[in-house]
């Protein structure tokens, strides 16, 4: 089992939801550490989506 690892979850779907869900239970069963915010993109990214996905990778940054 790896440990000692940053999560950060950003995707995207155009039919339905789910894999988020999926990816934030993967992650709590490993016992890792996850970062927000969490981001889910319906088809193309909005400003705002774009803004999530910024400040995703600045705190994954900081937590490494």
């Amino acid at each position: 089992m790896l440990k000692n690892r940053v999560l950060g979850i950003c995707g995207s779907y155009s039919w339905s939801k789910g894999a988020l869900a999926a990816l934030l239970q993967f992650g709590e069963k490993g016992d890792w550490e996850i970062v927000g915010p969490h981001v889910e993109v319906c088809s193309a990214p909005t400003q705002e989506d774009l803004e999530s996905c910024r400040e995703l990778g600045r705190n994954i940054a900081a937590a490494l």
